[in-house]
């Protein structure tokens, strides 16, 4: 004889240790049979009350039962009936508790027409003589008998499948290749009472999503944020036409989205079920860009560099590029005078940081409790934050303006990051540019101070070379003692024709004539990059000048 199929409405389930009851709960998908919720392998079941073994642990003092949201089944699985794949619960099921005792189905079950529609396993529906009921136990004839009653329910069920949901409408067969089936929500997203409530199916918040569509995303945070594009744009043009530089702009998601929101199922879900848009404005803040179209995106890495630093220093806020997730290489020389940076992270993973703590704290608040009642003062509780971080992230932004290191640690760029940390504060720098009949070669000390409104160069010493004499072994001394211990040097020449005697300790930069009047930008670019491949420390004057002039054989 065939077991009985268990659903919500035909069966209890008993603790031989439990003063109390035991809930069960059909972790999606579900299947409504007429009678009540069919139950499966991934039921659920929360127990209420006094448990006689841990009592007796804690000699004598009455405590509770520890079953939480369990679907550890050892019996009663019924492996050719199946939803979706997951095996159905029969009235053999049985499950170990957490302190040793079984869980098992209360007999006999209530006297409601069971569900006994034989239905074949996924892979064989195609196949009318398929049997489902359990054989190891019966013989021959009793399963050839099994077979007729089989068939002869099969039709009466059709009948009443004209009355209630048939297993096709509830989706039971596998999705075809074309199609793609919804998503099934996990109770392990929901951070309410779920494991206690009567009605999880019924549940908005349990039927909320835990994924939101982030096409076009840019689009909607901008349009949603107007009233900040508008502040925005009247800050730009007043420092554009103060300094003549151009830029775009970036609408900015504070909290990231595919690589930190959407990382945590659970807040989606959340932010789902309470109306909370990850695109809007609190979420917002504008930030200076180029864009592709500008023919940044053709320009080498050096070029890149030196405009971001440009705009940086005019306009106070941090360059937008590319995703949030870089790479940090930080000269332990740098990370020993700003110990802070040793443990820097990355802005997204910092993001995730503050969603990961976030997501305890909506842990704490809503365990236990039901979502649905005092919805309002829960919706407010978690919009509230979620803009509170957005808050405390764009303030962070903002600090950039005074001084770029009060933004730490949330640099949305390793240009914003360098730009803080890595620009030098005072060097010296060469700058070599042709006139008619020489090359002229200046001796700057390069100052980037905050008190400053501008990079400064000031002129320490000029020398001219003909075109004539470059290669002349005096013209080449004269050049090296000139040089001092500079490393650094720019050279307005955008064919390349002039070329430095020596190499040693050389970091050089052409630009064409056009970016002339952007060296200091581009000074700041190398300085970095000097920064950053520093290994030597520093060389005195006079002993660079030896290694070069040993370098050409002129000592």
């Amino acid at each position: 004889m065939a077991k009985r199929i268990l659903n919500k409405s035909n069966c209890r389930f008993m603790c031989p240790s439990l003063q109390g009851t035991i809930t069960a709960a059909q972790l999606r998908p579900t299947f409504n049979d007429g009678n009540g919720t069919a139950l499966t392998q991934q039921t659920t079941l929360t127990g209420n009350g006094i448990c006689s073994i841990l009592t007796a642990a804690a000699q004598g003092a009455p405590t509770p039962c520890t079953l939480k949201m369990m679907s550890s089944w050892i019996s009663g699985l019924e492996l050719q009936k199946k939803i979706n794949g997951i095996p159905l619960l029969n009235e053999d099921a049985k499950m170990p508790c957490p302190v040793g005792s079984i869980i098992t189905v209360q007999k006999p079950l209530m006297p409601i027409v069971s569900l006994n529609i034989d239905m074949p396993p996924l892979n064989n529906r195609v196949e009318k003589d398929s049997t489902l009921s359990e054989s190891n136990n019966t013989s021959d004839e009793s399963t050839s008998q099994t077979e007729k009653s089989s068939v002869s329910e099969e039709k009466d069920t059709k009948t009443q499948d004209k009355n209630i949901d048939s297993p096709e409408k509830e989706d039971i067969s596998e999705p075809q290749e074309d199609e793609q089936p919804e998503k099934e929500e996990s109770p392990e997203k929901c951070l309410c009472s779920y494991g206690s409530c009567d009605k999880p199916e019924e549940c908005p918040y349990m039927q909320a999503k835990s994924t939101i569509d982030t096409q076009g995303a840019a689009k909607k945070l901008r349009n949603n944020s107007k009233t900040k594009e508008t502040e925005y744009d009247e800050y730009s043009r007043k420092m554009m036409d103060k300094y003549n530089v151009l830029w775009n702009n970036q609408a900015h998601h504070l909290i990231s989205i595919n690589a930190a929101y959407c990382k945590y199922p659970e807040l989606v879900k959340l932010g789902n079920y309470f109306g909370y848009d990850i695109n809007c404005e609190e979420n917002c803040c504008f930030l200076p860009c180029w864009e592709k179209g500008d023919g940044y995106g053709d320009k080498t890495s050096h070029y890149k560099k030196a405009q971001a630093y440009e705009v940086m220093k005019v306009s106070g806020m941090q360059w937008h590029v590319g995703q949030h997730e870089y790479p940090i290489s930080i000269s332990d020389a740098i990370k020993e005078k700003y110990p802070e940076l040793k443990t820097i992270e990355c802005y997204n993973q910092i993001i995730n940081k503050d969603l990961k703590e976030f997501s305890a704290a909506c842990d704490k608040q809503f365990k236990g409790k039901c979502l649905e009642e005092n919805y309002e003062e829960h919706r407010r509780w978690f919009i509230e934050r979620m803009n509170m971080l957005s808050g405390k992230i764009e303030k962070h932004l903002d600090l950039f303006r005074g001084n770029p290191k009060n933004s730490y640690p949330y640099f949305v760029s390793a240009e914003a990051l360098r730009y803080a940390y890595e620009v030098p504060r005072s060097g010296k720098v060469i700058l070599i540019y042709p006139t008619t009949t020489q090359w002229i070669v200046r001796r700057y000390r390069y100052t980037n101070y905050l008190k400053d409104d501008d990079i400064q160069l000031n002129l320490l010493a000029t020398q001219a070379l003909a075109f004539a004499e470059n290669h002349r072994d005096e013209t080449i001394k004269k050049l090296i003692l000139f040089c001092e211990n500079v490393s650094c040097f720019l050279i307005v020449d955008e064919k390349n024709i002039f070329k430095l005697p020596f190499s040693y300790q050389v970091r050089c930069q052409y630009i064409d004539k056009e970016e002339s009047e952007k060296v200091e930008s581009h000074f700041s670019a190398m300085l970095v990059r000097q920064a950053d491949d520093e290994q030597d420390g520093y060389i005195s004057p006079k002993a660079m000048a030896v290694k070069r002039l040993k370098e050409c054989g002129l000592l």
